[in-house]
């Protein structure tokens, strides 16, 4: 087994992606449709085909956490804790959905 790197909690991760939707009700033939999320915490691991994010994190423990295949990632953004907490609100909802 791996042993993993101490998780960074100076920085966090924005992740903007697309996610399946599923419905259990009848209803008339539509449009397929995906759900586009935003997640937003520490990395946790990751490797070639997924991401793991949590929104709280207490060495070595961590809790509130999502696996993310990167194939449905849209963009991904690291940040300073200190400038995201600096930033704007607005100017924080305008860089989440940009590629950069």
């Amino acid at each position: 087994m791996t042993k993993l790197k101490i998780v960074n909690t100076t920085n966090i991760e924005i992740i903007k992606w697309n996610d399946a939707q599923a419905d259990a009700d009848w209803e008339e033939k539509k449009e397929p449709e995906l759900a586009e999320c935003i997640t937003v915490g520490f990395l946790v691991s990751e490797n070639r085909k997924a991401i793991c994010i949590a929104s709280t994190y207490s060495e070595p423990f961590y809790n509130a956490k999502i696996h993310i295949p990167k194939s449905w990632i849209m963009s991904r953004r690291k940040m300073s804790i200190k400038e995201f907490l600096a930033e704007p609100l607005k100017e924080k909802e305008e860089n989440v959905y940009t590629n950069t």
